[in-house]
């Protein structure tokens, strides 16, 4: 499902938008627009199929993901937390886990 040709637009509308809701933290944006995104496309493939589904179909599996994750989220969220103060103590370790992003 994933595959298919604007999945990625919608992964990075998805992510810039909650990148511009939490600025300080772009590694949990991102983590939260990945799941989000996934659980979408797990949601629209179960209910759905996976064939002859459009890309655009995700968005209204959106908000059943968003109110599914919520637990997943926090989870997500202490993690990143505690990665970040163990990367604190070994400076440069983030980078293998989240190459792209940036830790100020």
């Amino acid at each position: 499902m994933l595959a298919r040709g604007g999945s990625g637009d919608l992964l990075a509308g998805l992510t810039g938008g909650l990148l511009a809701q939490t600025p300080g933290d772009p590694l949990l944006a991102a983590c939260r627009g990945v799941v989000w995104h996934g659980m979408a496309a797990d949601l629209l493939a179960r209910d759905r199929g996976q064939v002859s589904v459009q890309v655009t179909q995700l968005l209204d599996y959106l908000p059943t993901a968003l109110r599914e994750s919520h637990g997943d989220i926090d989870s997500l969220s202490v993690f990143l937390q505690e990665e970040t103060e163990r990367t604190e103590q070994f400076p440069g370790s983030l980078e293998t886990v989240a190459p792209v992003c940036d830790r100020r």
